[in-house]
């Protein structure tokens, strides 16, 4: 297996192992094209709907060795001069540190959120504490240095209670009702505070 242990990739081009890959059939080839098959979630289509027989969309993703990273370099980062191979090591060091935290909770483009410290604020959103963590060097040796923040979150809640509460009216659920004329500003409203809401 050509990525085993795991890679770690900084979302924009780079990809860092942990050890050199085998691009080519004898591991003598720096570069290799890979055909990757993946499901775009938003024209699968509900259970049971028909997608006209569509397959997944296949990728060419194409690896190209660039360096290798002598990780002793990094001793380097103390002096008061050093060279772009330490700035990589030091890149490669936070794309490892910050790659697993948003595999398992929310994230946005700095901070990754947790619901262990939790605030409901009222109209259907929850607020979350977030952490942003970044490897710093320091006179002889590095630094982990984590940032505290904030996300908005929606209520994990049903979503007819969710919109209800969104409007100030909760429990009053007959307002939803296709018989009922909802004003329009509240139906805008609703509009524009629901979409993106992941419904499980």
């Amino acid at each position: 297996d050509v990525f085993a242990p795991p890679a770690v990739y900084d979302g924009r081009k780079n990809m860092f192992a942990p050890r050199e890959l085998p691009l080519g059939p004898d591991g003598s080839r720096e570069v290799r094209d890979f055909d990757v098959n993946l499901s775009d979630a938003t024209t699968r289509g509900s259970p049971g709907e028909n997608t006209g027989g569509r397959g997944p969309k296949v990728y060419k993703i194409r690896l190209t060795k660039v360096a290798i990273i002598d990780p002793e370099v990094l001793q380097r980062l103390g002096q008061q001069s050093h060279d772009n191979t330490v700035l990589t090591a030091l890149t490669a060091v936070n794309v490892v540190t910050r790659t697993e935290p948003p595999m398992k909770y929310p994230f946005d483009v700095r901070s990754f959120f947790t619901d262990r410290e939790t605030r409901d604020i009222g109209g259907g959103l929850v607020l979350w504490r977030g952490y942003f963590q970044l490897v710093r060097p320091a006179i002889g040796r590095l630094l982990a240095n984590v940032d505290i923040s904030t996300g908005t979150m929606y209520k994990p809640d049903p979503l007819l209670d969710l919109c209800l509460e969104f409007l100030g009216r909760p429990g009053q659920h007959n307002i939803l009702s296709p018989r009922r004329d909802m004003p329009d500003w509240e139906r805008i409203r609703l509009q524009r505070f629901i979409p993106g809401i992941r419904i499980m």
